[in-house]
């Protein structure tokens, strides 16, 4: 389990396990709460619950795998390359056929009798900043909301590692597709908290040219991805 935080005072931390027993633990006896912290506690017969003694801490990420713990990869030596509404848009529009920013575009989904279900550009988690509503994708679609990427987006390659950070209000279900048109990689969410954001990772050294959505009720905020893909890494579950 992972958590980051930053906090006005020094802090412990203590994990228990289902039965109350303390199986990990962590403290800093920092106090600038413009510093960014993470701690990671592991265990073998799982955590339950996170023992919190401090004061004034802020909780921005918590996260956890299950089974064995994630290996903490080497940061590679390439850089994220991010992309948000924001960048290209700079207002409000609630009726878009596609949304292009930069190398990567997103189409929108069209019921059965080839209705189409309009984009929007929409600040839908209300911070100051634009993101990208997908209504409605879900698995009756005739053709379903897609993220497609350009072979420009790595030198005449398609991307190895894409995360998107979005919240979503119905169970979601993404799909990697690389440039056959194979499904490369899945991921799916059950939850349907709209309150809540995540990140959603897919994989594949295939490369990833379009990511098919298969959901409704979401909120892009933002697409990243890296060209090479650290196939070391675990798939976190993310809560923001």
């Amino acid at each position: 389990m992972k958590l980051f935080f930053t906090h006005g005072t020094a802090v412990a931390f203590e994990a228990l396990d289902g039965a109350g027993n303390v199986v990990d633990g962590a403290v800093s006896a920092s106090s600038d709460p413009s510093e960014l912290e993470t701690f990671i506690f592991n265990s073998s017969t799982g955590i339950r619950a996170i023992r919190i003694e401090g004061a004034e801490i802020c909780l921005k990420r918590i996260c956890w795998t299950c089974g064995e713990p994630p290996i903490e990869p080497t940061p590679p030596e390439q850089e994220w390359q991010c992309f948000e509404a924001g960048q290209y848009y700079k207002t409000e529009n609630l009726s878009l056929a596609t949304v292009a920013m930069g190398p990567v575009t997103i189409t929108q989904a069209s019921m059965q009798r080839n209705i189409p279900v309009p984009l929007q550009l929409t600040d839908c988690d209300k911070d100051g900043r634009l993101d990208i509503g997908i209504l409605w994708s879900e698995s009756t679609a005739l053709a379903h909301a897609m993220i497609e990427i350009s072979e420009k987006a790595c030198d005449g390659a398609f991307p190895e590692q894409v995360e998107i950070v979005l919240r979503h209000g119905s169970p979601l279900t993404l799909e990697a597709l690389d440039a056959n048109g194979n499904v490369v990689d899945r991921v799916s969410d059950p939850s349907s908290d709209y309150t809540i954001s995540k990140v959603l990772m897919l994989l594949s050294t295939d490369g990833i040219k379009q990511i098919r959505v298969i959901g409704s009720e979401l909120c892009i905020h933002k697409i990243c991805w890296l060209c090479k893909a650290n196939t070391q890494i675990q798939r976190w579950s993310t809560y923001e």
